[in-house]
């Protein structure tokens, strides 16, 4: 009989093997899963070194399993004084306090190299020193790696990064984050555009200013980009679009707002998930956000505010209905901002976008149980799958708990009708009689019955 385990309860197993190095190698080679957890086990904070210490000849095997390499400076903080006087000597182009904070461990670049990494798929560079031979090591051997994200990495130069890229035929997705603008040069976005693989990309300003900024932008163009998460405060839609007409998959976070820029992303004819977030401070009048509405290929859409910016939005029923009334094609729909909207919403919402499947609303902003009351003799969410909020009612006095429970249960039955489909259910409990309303769902859910 198969036992199957957790990932967090075998990383716990391994952690009592403390420094058995034998007996952890024994184990991350049984199987695929033990091996992914000796593996995260090895490259923990304090057992860093761990991974130096395998045998030479246990090497090999152990850089042809691994899929996803994680480089990160902060997780070898520790090292004792040896080991950054080691850092320090070898690395010596690295900023003095650097080494002495302990964040670069010399071992774990220097044995690196004696891996062979033939099944990475996935990278990650972030605050660690990369030296030349690592580079060409990496290149040499990862030739299926598929993603690359960059955050802080503190030597690389553009003609290093475009040598590494030259080596890496299958490489789709590149993140360019932090403390990496010195490699957004001509040459490089050039390279990323003229190569016509590369369908995911995100970039954070300042890098978008420095990629706008490039003239190779006006004349080249990502026509092959699929996904971006942007992160807009200057005005660039325009040339984003521009460079990137075939993306369907956007996410923007944004410090600034007018009509033109919501009308120029409603030319990405194939956009199918935009995600929406307004910064701090931000607020967007309705008319802004709504030329999006003629965007027909949209399936999902999300719009939030940060924390401390739910009320960004002054939407009505009317705007809510103007947004919603062309987006017939709507599997997905978070609308996280705090809205002066009724029942009618909802009603707008189950007339136009028929396919709905997953909605996340705010609880104060939506009244499911109005909208039940003056609801036809059809199902209207016919293929709602998941909800994440319930309607906060009022307390009611109640007879006795008798009456109180034939309540509950009619309420939580007119769910099950106009929701046929509903797996789950998530909702802040504010009360006894909705926690009642909650249980008896899931009651008639877990045994389909049918009001």
């Amino acid at each position: 009989m198969a036992v199957y385990l957790s990932n967090e309860m075998l990383c716990h197993i391994f952690s009592y093997l403390e420094d058995d190095t034998a007996s952890l190698t024994a184990a991350a080679l049984t199987s695929r899963q033990w091996f992914d957890c000796g593996i995260q086990s090895l490259w923990k904070e304090e057992n860093g070194n761990r991974l130096v210490r395998i045998d030479p000849s246990r090497r090999d095997l152990y850089g042809r399993c691994i899929r996803k390499l994680q480089l990160d400076g902060y997780l070898c903080q520790g090292g004792d004084s040896k080991t950054r006087a080691q850092a320090s000597a070898r690395f010596r182009a690295l900023d003095a306090k650097l080494s002495e904070r302990g964040r670069l461990n010399a071992q774990w670049v220097t044995f690196l190299n004696d891996y062979n990494w033939s099944s990475l798929r996935e990278i990650s560079f972030s605050k660690v020193y990369v030296d030349q031979a690592l580079l060409e090591h990496l290149g040499n051997t990862c030739r299926g790696l598929r993603s690359l994200r960059l955050f802080h990495a503190i030597n690389f130069q553009p003609a290093d990064f475009l040598r590494l890229l030259e080596q890496l035929p299958s490489l789709t997705a590149i993140h360019f984050c932090e403390g990496t603008r010195n490699l957004i040069t001509s040459e490089v976005f050039a390279y990323l555009a003229n190569r016509r693989i590369i369908q995911v990309l995100t970039m954070k300003e300042p890098l978008q200013r420095a990629i706008m900024e490039n003239e190779a932008a006006t004349s080249k163009s990502f026509q092959d980009l699929r996904s971006a998460n942007l992160n807009l405060v200057i005005g660039s839609m325009d040339r984003f679009v521009t460079v990137m007409p075939g993306i369907t998959s956007l996410s923007l976070e944004l410090w600034w707002t007018d009509t033109k820029m919501f009308k120029t992303l409603s030319r990405l004819e194939r956009l199918q998930t935009l995600s929406i977030t307004i910064a701090y401070k931000l607020e967007m009048p309705p008319e802004h956000i709504l030329p999006i509405c003629n965007i027909k290929s949209l399936k999902k859409l999300c719009v939030q505010g940060k924390s401390e910016n739910l009320r960004a939005f002054k939407f009505r029923d009317s705007d809510f209905d103007s947004l919603v009334s062309q987006l017939n094609d709507l599997e997905e729909l978070s609308f996280l901002v705090a809205c002066d909207m009724s029942f009618a919403s909802l009603k707008s919402l189950s007339r136009h976008c028929r396919f709905l499947r997953h909605l996340r609303l705010l609880p104060s902003n939506w009244d499911f149980d109005a909208l039940f009351s003056n609801a036809s003799e059809e199902p209207l969410f016919p293929h709602l799958e998941s909800v994440n909020t319930v309607p906060e009612w009022n307390t009611m006095p109640f007879v006795d708990d008798v009456s109180r429970s034939i309540i509950a249960r009619e309420k939580a039955m007119l769910f099950r009708f106009h929701m046929p489909n509903l797996n789950t259910m998530t909702a802040t409990v504010h009360g006894e009689f909705e926690k009642e309303v909650l249980e008896i769902w899931t009651e008639l859910k877990r045994n389909a019955v049918n009001p």
